[in-house]
């Protein structure tokens, strides 16, 4: 029982720290990425 629990909390563990990075990137790809691809300035052109 308790090396299942270990396991387990091993496994959650990682998936956290997994989802974590993975909204950090993608937290950093829209900082990064989306303004120039999103917002075009005013006549429509896009901001390059």
């Amino acid at each position: 029982m308790t090396l299942w629990r270990l396991a387990a909390v091993t496994l959650w563990r990682l998936a956290a720290v997994t989802l974590w990075r993975l909204a950090a990137v993608t937290l950093w790809w829209l900082a990064a990425v989306a303004p120039f691809r999103i917002s075009p300035d005013p006549k429509g052109h896009h901001n390059q």
